[in-house]
């Protein structure tokens, strides 16, 4: 039998995998509800997590996130058909049977195509939430079989959580119901950013322009480097740092070369939290140039919450949920995706004025402290109370899936 907390209000987060360091949202989550016991369901565990798994109860299930497709599969996925994209018969069982197991009162599915198989396993005997995130609702919408089955199952869950407001209106297209959907962002730890009180740079010292994030086309790193290469013909004292890695980390580096900037450019590769702060603390302009991509668009962009809590000003696209977090000429400057000199002129422009620097690095520092991460997850945590509370049956708050 499993413990129950006094008090507490058990929820499973299901989650493909856990523990992945670019999803360090769901762990921030889970160890930061206060009045919520949560138990990680998730199809596997990323070599990266800890052996405790963070001190979190966590249930691996045997059955594997992406089977193979048999030919009548991948038929009727071409053929739009939803129940392609559903689980087997075996997967709603074990995920049935556990959840009677765990005895909890709610579901929390991260990313929709999560909710989606976890709905058909559990049907309507629990609340389920919903918490999309990025691709689940932009590049997957081209599968039709994936968007059949969004559109039918999404009505069944209690609320949806975006993080982004355009994500809302592509989900009310979708059929989400009027009052059914939540503007939550992720955010990002913001004490963990804020490391001195302003950044000023001493006489004769580079000024330092800093990308964190993935280098992968959405991301636009070859962009970066070809704005930044724009703007150092004007301001040959500067320099560009790019963390993060990705599958243009070579081109990246090829087009460094090509440009001549191999001593202008530093890849640092992927860092923990804490020393991106670090690089953070010592930069004074954050650029970053999403695009859509293959159907994919920015959710949100905890990077850009993480940089001006550092007091950075933004340089960044006008792209997704991005412009949820800038206020052109505020906080930041932002360009249309897809333009290069429009880029490389926002650079520019703070490169050639400090004080226009420090006013809108200021201003970033502010506006990022609506997006701290523990305000965010008590915003959550609410929700999920609320819901359970609303739905709760004389007696007890736990259900059984028969």
């Amino acid at each position: 039998m499993t413990k129950i907390a006094k008090n507490k209000i058990r929820v499973a987060v299901f989650i493909p995998v856990f523990g992945i360091p670019s999803e360090v949202w769901s762990i921030r989550q889970c160890l930061g509800f206060k009045d919520i016991e949560p138990i990680v369901v998730c199809w596997h565990i990323h070599p990266e997590a800890p052996r405790n798994n963070y001190g979190l109860e966590c249930h691996e299930l045997t059955a594997p996130w992406k089977q193979q497709l048999s030919v009548i599969k991948r038929i009727a996925i071409k053929l739009g058909i939803s129940s392609a994209v559903l689980p087997d018969a075996d997967e709603q069982l074990e995920i049935k049977n556990l959840l009677n197991a765990l005895n909890i009162d709610a579901v929390l599915c991260h990313f929709s195509w999560t909710g989606i198989r976890v709905a058909v396993a559990a049907g309507n005997t629990f609340p389920m939430i919903w918490h999309v995130h990025g691709r689940d609702i932009s590049s997957s919408l081209k599968s039709s079989a994936y968007k059949s089955a969004l559109r039918k199952l999404l009505p069944t869950a209690a609320k949806v959580v975006a993080v982004g407001s355009f994500q809302l209106d592509i989900l009310k297209r979708l059929g989400l119901g009027s009052n059914q959907g939540v503007l939550i962002p992720c955010g990002a730890p913001i004490n963990e950013f804020t490391t001195r009180p302003g950044h000023t740079r001493p006489a004769n010292t580079k000024i330092r322009i800093i990308y964190v994030g993935r280098l992968s086309p959405e991301k636009g790193p070859l962009e970066t480097i070809q704005a930044f290469s724009l703007a150092n013909k004007t301001i040959p004292n500067t320099e560009l740092i790019l963390v993060g890695d990705g599958e243009l980390r070579e081109s990246a580096e090829e087009l460094t070369l090509k440009l001549m900037l191999q001593d202008k450019v530093t890849f640092l590769g992927t860092l923990p939290s804490s020393q991106i702060a670090n690089e953070l603390s010592k930069s004074h302009i954050y650029t970053q140039h999403s695009q859509e991509y293959k159907g994919w668009i920015e959710g949100f962009g905890v990077t850009l919450t993480e940089a001006g809590a550092a007091g950075l000003p933004l340089v960044v696209s006008r792209s997704g949920g991005i412009i949820d977090q800038v206020v052109d000429g505020q906080n930041g400057i932002l360009f249309p995706p897809g333009d290069i000199n429009a880029q490389a002129q926002a650079i520019l422009e703070l490169a050639q004025d400090e004080n226009r620097r420090a006013r809108m690095g200021a201003s970033a520092r502010q506006l990022a402290a609506r997006f701290d991460s523990e305000t965010q997850i008590d915003k959550l945590e609410h929700l999920l109370v609320d819901i359970c509370r609303q739905q709760k049956k004389p007696g007890t708050l736990r259900h059984r899936i028969e």
